[in-house]
């Protein structure tokens, strides 16, 4: 079994692809289906709550790299994710 960390909380590799799987198409089917169901003209404050509500799911990730994986590669993820905001 391939095992993602040595700390008390190791994770097998497969089962946190999975789950970041599942999560993303989970919140690109609700962005899809509930949020943009209807074409309407985007408001600033619509456009500053979708960007929080994005920018949240990608800092929640990152604590699932940090339980994951450890902080060295949190900072690897949240070094990219903040180059490519």
């Amino acid at each position: 079994m391939v095992v993602a960390s040595t700390s008390a909380h190791a994770v097998s590799t497969w089962v946190l692809w999975l789950t970041l799987a599942g999560v993303l198409v989970g919140l690109a089917v609700l962005d899809i289906a509930v949020v943009h169901r209807r074409p309407r003209q985007l408001s600033l404050g619509r456009a500053g709550a979708e960007w929080l509500a994005w920018t949240v799911a990608g800092g929640s990730f990152a604590l699932v790299v940090w339980w994951g994986r450890g902080g060295s590669c949190t900072g690897q993820y949240l070094s990219a994710y903040l180059l490519s905001q």
